[in-house]
């Protein structure tokens, strides 16, 4: 088997390497720029759903709280029924009045003790939710710190975004400078149509399209380091070796 010699890639082909190279760069940080303020809104939303929910547990304690106030009136008011059927013991004339009476004040004796039976259980309720609340008091105040960090983080590389695409596009202006102009032409051209104007030689076909290449093309980028053209999708070809597995 002949073994194809390798030549690197032509002034031409490293120059549109590193120029994709940038604009791959640019966009992703152009992208970032963009998520970046919906990331930090989303994070702000994680906050308010930590405060709603230790606001959430606060009014169900109050509106328990309330709850039980409530019953120790209703309490205090089959109290006084029941004293009110007491002082009418002495009163009663007959024996079917003195039953009459005794099932009343049965009656409210079990009415009272069902509303204490229901106050214990509500007490036992505020005491757990009193709980929860300052376990989750402690464990939210610790997950708002984290992402406030997170929203601080965000906040500082947003900031650069554009120190860095400056950077990018001073080189970028400084690649184009370099290259013939309709090269870059067609560059462009494919760049804005397929977001990936420069594609590699793998395997023997078109990194991008995955179509597979005429062997003497293969040959031919390899052995010179020239440019060539994908004839399935268009785009310029370039063989480099590290891509080449």
């Amino acid at each position: 088997m002949v073994e194809i010699l390798f030549k690197p890639m032509n002034h031409e082909a490293e120059l549109l390497v590193s120029l994709q190279k940038i604009d791959k760069e640019i966009e992703t940080h152009l992208k970032r720029k963009e998520l970046i303020p919906l990331q930090i809104k989303e994070l702000e939303r994680e906050i308010d759903d930590l405060k709603k929910e230790l606001k959430d547990l606060s009014s169900k304690i109050k509106e328990t709280e309330k709850e039980i106030k409530k019953i120790e009136l209703d309490i205090k008011s089959k109290e006084e029924e029941i004293q009110n059927y007491l002082a009418k013991e002495h009163m009663v004339k007959s024996n079917e009045e003195y039953r009459a009476l005794m099932d009343q004040i049965a009656n409210a004796k079990r009415e009272k003790e069902s509303l204490e039976e229901k106050e214990i259980e509500l007490l036992y309720q505020v005491d757990e939710l009193r709980a929860t609340l300052g376990k989750k008091e402690e464990e939210n105040a610790h997950k708002e710190q984290e992402i406030r960090n997170k929203i601080k983080d965000i906040q500082n590389e947003f900031a650069h975004i554009d120190d860095k695409l400056a950077i990018l596009r001073a080189q970028r202006e400084n690649v184009v400078k370099k290259l013939p102009g309709e090269l870059y032409s067609q560059y462009e051209k494919i760049r804005k149509t397929k977001g990936t104007a420069v594609a590699y030689v793998v395997d023997g076909s078109c990194s991008e399209c995955n179509a597979v290449l005429p062997l003497q093309l293969v040959i031919k980028l390899r052995s010179t380091g020239e440019i060539g053209r994908c004839e399935n999708c268009g785009r310029i070809l370039v063989y480099v070796p590290e891509k080449d597995n």
